[in-house]
C-alpha cells in the first residue's frame, strides 16, 4: 500500500511522515515526486545510508524510463496550478498516465525490495499528484493534514529555512488555492482516507497515529507510539525530501511537530 500524505506546506507533512514511517512493516520515503528531477540525489545530504539508497533506487531504474517520465513532465502535471489538467486525465483520460503509473510502480516495487517493508509513506503533498497515483496504482490511501491558516502563513513569513518566505499575500493566496484543491481531491477520493488536524498531531501524536493505523489498516508499533508518548527519539528513516526534521537520523515529535 501507498500512504499518501496531502496538504500544504508547512503543515507537519514530514513529521506525520516519520511517525507513520515508524509503525509496523512502513518505509518513509518523504517527498519522493523530485526523486527524477534530482537524478536520485536525496535533497540536502552528504554522503550516508539515505543517499546511497536512493541512488541504489534510481540506478536500478531503466534510463529510457527516466528519459521518458522528464520528456512528458509528469513532475509538472503534478503542480497545484496543473490541478484541471491532473483532474482530466486522472478521471477521462487515463491513457496518458500509462507511463507514470508503469513508472511509479516502479520504484515502489524497488523500495520495497530493497527496505523489506511493504506499506510506503509518500508525503509529496500535492493534491495533483493524490490524484494521478489513485488512478494509475491499486493500493492508494490518503492522510489530509489541515492545519490553521495563521500558523501556515506565519511559519510562511520565518527566514533561514530551506525554502524561501513568502509574502504575506502570497502564503494567504497559496493556503486558500491549496486547501479547495487538497478538500476537493479529498472529498472525490473513492479510496481509504483519514483527515487529521495538525493541531491533534501536535498534543496527542500517539492517538493520532492510532486513529489513522485503525482507519487505513496499518498495525501499529507499540514501542515506536510508547516512544513518543514519552518523548523519546524515534528514527527519521530515509526521506528523500521534506523539511529539516529529515536530516537528523533521530527526532523527538510532540508540541514542536513539523514547524520550522
Amino acid at each position: 500500500m501507498i500512504v499518501y500524505i496531502m496538504g500544504a506546506g508547512r503543515s507537519g507533512t514530514t513529521a506525520l511522515d516519520i511517525l507513520l514511517g515508524n509503525q509496523e512493516s512502513c518505509f518513509s520515503m518523504g517527498e519522493i515526486r523530485k526523486l527524477f528531477d534530482e537524478q536520485g540525489t536525496a535533497i540536502g545530504r552528504d554522503a550516508d545510508d539515505t543517499v546511497a539508497f536512493w541512488h541504489r533506487v534510481y540506478a536500478a531504474i531503466p534510463q529510457n524510463a527516466r528519459d521518458a517520465y522528464l520528456h512528458q513532465r509528469f513532475s509538472r502535471r503534478e503542480y497545484h496550478l496543473r490541478l484541471v489538467q491532473a483532474f482530466l486525465q486522472s478521471k477521462f483520460l487515463r491513457s496518458g498516465l500509462r507511463d507514470y503509473g508503469a513508472t511509479w510502480h516502479r520504484v515502489f516495487d524497488l523500495v520495497r525490495s530493497y527496505s523489506g517493508k511493504r506499506i510506503l509513506i509518500d508525503s509529496s503533498k500535492y493534491p495533483g499528484r493524490a490524484m494521478m497515483l489513485e488512478a494509475t496504482l491499486d493500493d492508494t490511501a490518503i492522510v489530509y493534514i489541515v492545519r490553521a491558516r495563521s500558523e501556515v502563513v506565519r511559519s510562511f513569513r520565518k527566514r533561514h529555512v530551506e525554502q524561501p518566505e513568502k509574502s504575506v499575500l502570497a502564503a494567504n493566496l497559496y493556503y486558500c488555492l491549496n486547501r479547495i484543491a487538497c478538500s476537493t481531491v479529498f472529498l472525490l477520493s473513492r479510496r481509504k482516507k483519514v483527515r487529521i488536524d495538525f493541531q491533534d498531531l501536535q498534543v496527542a501524536p500517539q492517538d493520532t497515529i492510532k486513529t489513522i493505523c485503525s482507519r487505513l489498516d496499518i498495525p501499529c508499533n507499540q514501542q515506536a507510539l510508547d516512544d513518543v508518548a514519552n518523548r523519546r527519539p524515534i528514527p527519521t528513516g530515509h526521506l528523500f525530501d521534506g523539511n529539516r526534521l529529515r536530516l537528523n537520523s533521530q527526532v523527538v515529535i510532540g508540541r514542536e511537530a513539523g514547524q520550522r
